[in-house]
C-alpha cells in the first residue's frame, strides 16, 4: 500500500510541459477567454513547486482549481490586454513614427500586465482588479533586469516566429514560462516575506490587545 500510494518522482521540467498542455486546452476550451486564468493557474504551480523542492500532485485537479478561482479576475484583464493590444498594433501600423513608437511602448506595457499580472494573480489574492494593473505595472518596471530577461525570450521568440514559422511559439512559449517562473519567484517572494512578516505584527498587536 505504501508503494501504491508513494508520490511519483517528478521532474519541473516535465511538470512545465504538463502546465503547457493544459494551458494549450483550457485555452482552446474556453475560446482564448481563459488563457490568463490558466497561466496565472501553471505560474502558481510552478511556484508552489519552487517553494516546496517537492512533487507536483494532482496537477489537473490543483490547475482547474486555481484556474476557476482567478477566473473572474483574469478575464477582465484579459479583455484589457487584447483592447491594448490591438491599439498598440493600430498605432504601430499607422506608419508616422510617434504613434509607432507610441504603439511600441502600449504593446510592450500590455505584455509585462500579461506576465507580471498572471504571477501576482498566483500569488496575492487582490481585493479590487485595479490592483492587479497597478501591481504588475510597478514590477515590471521596478525589476527591470527580470522585464529585460523576460523580453529577451519574448523576441527571440518572435524572431523566430518571423523567420521559421509562426508555430515556432508553440516549441518556445514552455521554455519562456519555465524560465520566467523562475525569474519571477525570487522577486515575488520579497514581497510575500514582507506581507506574511506585517500580518505576524499585526496578529501579534491584536493578541497583546
Amino acid at each position: 500500500m505504501k508503494l501504491l500510494n508513494r508520490t511519483i518522482k517528478t521532474d519541473i521540467r516535465y511538470d512545465t510541459l504538463v502546465l503547457y498542455a493544459l494551458i494549450l486546452i483550457t485555452s482552446i476550451l474556453t475560446l482564448g477567454l481563459g488563457t490568463l486564468a490558466a497561466l496565472s493557474a501553471a505560474y502558481k504551480a510552478l511556484f508552489r513547486r519552487l517553494r516546496t523542492q517537492g512533487d507536483e500532485t494532482r496537477r489537473i485537479e490543483t490547475f482547474i482549481r486555481d484556474m476557476k478561482k482567478t477566473l473572474p479576475e483574469s478575464l477582465v484583464v484579459w479583455l484589457v490586454v487584447i483592447a491594448l493590444g490591438l491599439l498598440g498594433g493600430l498605432l504601430v501600423n499607422s506608419g508616422e513614427t510617434p504613434t509607432i513608437v507610441l504603439g511600441i511602448l502600449v504593446v510592450i506595457e500590455s505584455l509585462i500586465i500579461v506576465f507580471y499580472g498572471a504571477a501576482g494573480l498566483a500569488l496575492f489574492n487582490y481585493k479590487r482588479i485595479i490592483f492587479v494593473f497597478k501591481t504588475a505595472l510597478l514590477m515590471g518596471h521596478l525589476h527591470i533586469l527580470t522585464t529585460a530577461k523576460l523580453f529577451a525570450g519574448l523576441i527571440f521568440s518572435a524572431a523566430f516566429m518571423y523567420l521559421v514559422s509562426p508555430f515556432i511559439l508553440l516549441i518556445t512559449f514552455p521554455i519562456i514560462m519555465f524560465v520566467s517562473a523562475h525569474a519571477f519567484y525570487p522577486v515575488f517572494k520579497i514581497y510575500i516575506n514582507r506581507i506574511e512578516a506585517d500580518e505576524a505584527v499585526n496578529s501579534k498587536d491584536h493578541s497583546a490587545n
